[in-house]
């Protein structure tokens, strides 16, 4: 009979944010996706509501104390880059995680970039811009969509495209003749061979743009 397992001594919670520790309150998250973590002191409280010390981290930060621990264990200074439906970072700086002023250094879905709309112009700070419109799970979605690879949602999508990719049939893979591939962190499809490489197309936009004031607050800073 095995033994009765041993009463906990800490709680720890992966999340798809990060809490601000200017406020307590849990931040880089919406409230479609959090709507119930989102109140003040949500540390404080769950630890007196569960008597036990709680943490609650960003899930990618968590991914990366495990590679710090076995994968990079010899590696003092990596960054941990998370690409799916969401794009986060986290960066480990003489071996210790490095989480920002606000909590957000690895949130760099949400960093502006050209061709891409702004936190203000989409009208949400957590919405789709900056580089999470670029190259972030609906865009990839959409473009793998356009080259004929089917799926109802990002997860399906690409893993239809891997298996295509891993049988060489399909969209998405070197066809001899066309010599097409995908490319670049849009993963833009460029023709090359017969008629010479072409120039990505330009982004769209009016160039990079800057707040009032200096980067607006929750927005990652160096």
């Amino acid at each position: 009979m095995a033994p009765a397992p041993r009463p906990p001594r800490r709680v720890v919670v992966g999340v798809q944010g990060a809490v601000d520790p200017t406020t307590g309150r849990l931040a880089y998250a919406s409230e479609e996706d959090m709507a119930a973590w989102l109140f003040p002191d949500v540390e404080r409280t769950l630890a007196e509501a569960l008597e036990l010390p709680v943490r609650i981290e960003n899930d990618v930060n968590l991914a990366a104390v495990a590679e710090r621990a076995h994968a990079a264990a010899d590696c003092p200074d990596f960054v941990l880059l998370w690409a799916d439906e969401g794009l986060g970072a986290a960066l480990v700086i003489g071996g210790r995680l490095h989480r920002g002023h606000f909590g957000g250094a690895g949130e760099v879905g949400y960093l502006p970039l050209p061709g891409a709309p702004t936190a203000r112009e989409a009208g949400h700070p957590y919405g789709r811009h900056g580089y999470q419109e670029l190259a972030g799970g609906e865009a990839i979605r959409d473009l793998l969509h356009a080259h004929g690879v089917p799926g109802a949602d990002f997860t399906e999508t690409v893993t239809e495209a891997v298996r295509r990719a891993g049988s060489g049939t399909g969209a998405g893979a070197e066809d001899g003749a066309g010599g097409r591939a995908w490319r670049g962190p849009g993963l833009r499809p460029w023709q090359e061979p017969e008629a010479g490489p072409r120039r990505a197309p330009r982004p769209r936009g009016r160039g990079s743009r800057r707040w009032p004031g200096g980067s607006p607050r929750g927005w990652p800073r160096s």
